[in-house]
Order: structure tokens, then C-alpha cells, then sequence
């Protein structure tokens, strides 16, 4: 991964991990607005297809992405509890 490298919320673990912290309503206007801001037309996602990733995540209580960026890169991540309104998200 290059220093400063940035990708799409829907496109990591980690993203994935977030999103379904949320309810199925509140992750599909962040997808809307994401997708929305998206410079590339490349970089587009499939809002549905990214939802039951976020569901099957949930109900897996984690989330993985493999190649998806980077060939033969992934990660796996878990939401952890939080005491406040922030989203904690642990990932290897």
C-alpha cells in the first residue's frame, strides 16, 4: 500500500466493518452520498451488492476483503464496542 493511499468506504474491511454498525436505511444514504462524491466513474460501486456484503457482515460480526485493491492484499475486520457515538473498527 503506497503512503497516502486512499479508497472507497465500500472497497475495504474496514468500510465494510463501519457500515454495518448501521442500520440497512442509514448505510444506503452513506453509499448514496459516497457514491455521489466519487470522482472517477471507475471508482463506482453497486449499492446493492456492497448492502448484502454489509449484511453478511453483520451477521458474521465481521467483514473481509480480499484483492480488491491490492492482488493478494486483504484484511479482515471486527466492529468493536464503543461507550460513545464513535465507530471502532479493528482490522488486520
Amino acid at each position: 500500500v503506497e503512503l497516502g493511499a486512499r479508497y472507497l468506504l465500500p472497497e475495504t474491511a474496514v468500510g465494510l466493518a463501519i457500515l454495518s454498525t448501521k442500520s440497512d436505511e442509514d448505510a444506503r444514504k452513506t453509499l448514496d452520498k459516497l457514491k455521489k462524491k466519487a470522482r472517477s466513474p471507475g471508482r463506482g460501486f453497486d449499492v446493492a451488492a456492497v448492502l448484502a456484503k454489509t449484511a453478511k457482515a453483520r451477521r458474521a460480526g465481521y467483514a473481509a476483503a480480499y484483492n480488491v485493491n491490492i492482488e493478494g492484499a486483504g484484511g479482515v475486520a471486527v466492529p468493536l464496542p464503543a461507550r460513545d457515538r464513535a465507530t471502532y473498527v479493528l482490522c488486520v
